[in-house]
């Protein structure tokens, strides 16, 4: 008694035809894994928000705020685009601000709603609360029902254009002094 494989035999025919489908099939799947994640990646480059502009407002001085009140806005738009996508206010506006907040994890506010040749407007339909800015002097106004503007809120004395750097850097100042209070 030998072995029980015949070294003599040829092999078979159908473990090789199998072995062949599975290396086609393999390869099929690997092509449509890297077409679909592609394709993701072409549809989230071409989506990514990027910013457009950032503001800087003075407003006047308030009760509740001990020194000059500096508001900051940044206007994003998509990718390939010419037009607002919506403003976005500093991480120190987050709802769920905690310890481990990041300067970059920037607040959505409203989306762009209209334009005309004087303003951008930014609004939607939960928020009573919408954004006029000025196209020409970068004066942002917050409006109220019937876009009516709230003057006793925040009265902006003066809007300026500032870097996103700037932006980040200032509203980060925000973010590390809330992040100094929080004990956990």
């Amino acid at each position: 008694m030998g072995s029980l494989v015949n070294k003599n035999n040829p092999p078979n025919a159908l473990i090789e035809y199998t072995k062949w489908i599975s290396k086609w099939i393999a390869a099929v799947l690997l092509v449509l894994v890297v077409l679909g994640l592609s394709g993701w990646g072409v549809v989230w480059f071409i989506n990514t928000k990027i910013p457009m502009i950032s503001i800087q407002c003075e407003a006047e001085k308030i009760r509740l705020v001990r020194g000059k009140l500096s508001l900051f806005y940044m206007v994003q738009k998509e990718r390939f685009s010419d037009i607002p996508y919506a403003i976005y206010f500093g991480a120190d506006s987050r709802r769920d601000f905690h310890k481990h907040t990041d300067v970059k994890e920037i607040v959505l506010g409203p989306k762009l709603e209209g334009v005309t040749d004087d303003h951008y407007l930014f609004g939607n339909y939960s928020i009573p609360l919408k954004y006029r800015i000025n196209r020409k002097t970068l004066m942002v106004e917050m409006l109220g029902k019937n876009n009516q503007p709230l003057k006793g809120n925040f009265p902006i004395k003066s809007c300026k254009k500032i870097s996103s750097e700037q932006f980040y850097e200032m509203t980060g100042e925000e973010v590390n002094r809330r992040k100094k209070e929080l004990k956990f």
